[in-house]
């Protein structure tokens, strides 16, 4: 598959802290943003934070299980998402990201 990359901070329903809380993430957004990171080549994703902070100023911010260590608003997109990732791997694996000489940016 050529280079590899791995996208470190991926975060599961909303990005916030205590000055700036942002509504959640559209519906299958975490779907979306997985397929299209493996489209261009991604070998791994990290959520993060995985288990929310139990206090500071990013206590706002989503996490796929709460301070409590129960499943978080983002949870059953993360184990959905997995069970499909898991049933295309094998597809992806045999793929080639071709490099493209165009770019198109949109602001």
């Amino acid at each position: 598959m050529g280079a590899k990359f791995y996208l470190l901070e991926t975060c599961v329903s909303h990005v916030g802290y205590i000055g700036n809380y942002v509504p959640p993430y559209p519906s299958k957004y975490l779907l979306t943003e997985i397929f299209l990171g493996f489209a261009a080549g991604l070998n791994a994703f990290m959520f993060w934070p995985y288990r929310a902070q139990p206090s500071g100023i990013e206590q706002a911010h989503g996490a796929v299980v709460t301070q409590a260590g129960t499943p978080d608003l983002g949870y059953d997109d993360v184990v959905k998402r997995s069970k499909i990732l898991a049933k295309l791997k094998p597809i992806l694996q045999k793929t080639h990201v071709k490099k493209s000489k165009v770019a198109i940016i949109f602001r």
